[in-house]
């Protein structure tokens, strides 16, 4: 995940499809983990070794996936 969003933001598709790809799993469950990493907000880190959590927003019609440094 961290390298996937080390850019920045990305579409909820996008994301979806890669760790479907990655980890061979159903996108039920893709979705399900993600949905279950925002509502828990596990510690994470970003590249630049910050404690950062996956945050789910919308944008227009467009849902989209970024971290938000923890403070």
């Amino acid at each position: 995940m961290e390298s996937l969003l080390s850019e920045g933001p990305l579409p909820k598709g996008d994301v979806v499809a890669v760790l479907i790809k990655d980890f061979s799993a159903s996108n039920k469950t893709i979705r399900n983990r993600l949905r279950e990493i925002t509502d828990q907000q596990p510690l994470m880190y970003g590249n630049e070794g910050r404690m950062v959590k996956l945050h789910g927003y919308t944008e227009g019609k467009n849902e989209y996936y970024r971290f938000e440094p923890i403070e």
